[in-house]
């Protein structure tokens, strides 16, 4: 930021910064969520993405545990905008269809962990 102002009248402090190492894409659970996504929703792509805000996850990552957050939703561009604000919402179908989604995740990954 302060390379970006570059402008000694501007103070800029970190009030709180954490940083966490980065979970690799190439991993069981991630499979498993590849492949229940793509049953459930026809054309849907599950792809790594960054978020400007952070979880707790990041001091999991710290010691060694993947970390993902994933939010299995459906929204159109007009909820994702609403995201956080206050009238925040998500269709009771796309609600659904998310729990139904981590549901078989869940039920998968520990299913194949246990053979």
């Amino acid at each position: 930021m302060r390379d970006v102002i570059d402008d000694e009248k501007v103070d800029v402090e970190v009030v709180f910064g954490s940083m966490g190492p980065s979970s690799s894409f190439e991993t069981e659970i991630v499979s498993v969520i590849e492949d229940v996504v793509r049953e459930q929703v026809e054309g849907a792509l599950v792809i790594p993405s960054t978020c400007v805000g952070f979880t707790d996850s990041r001091v999991l990552r710290r010691h060694g545990v993947h970390s993902y957050g994933f939010v299995p939703t459906l929204m159109d561009a007009s909820l994702a905008a609403g995201v956080h604000g206050h009238n925040e919402r998500t269709p009771i179908e796309g609600l659904n269809t998310g729990i139904q989604i981590l549901f078989e995740v869940v039920r998968r990954f520990t299913n194949a962990q246990r053979l």
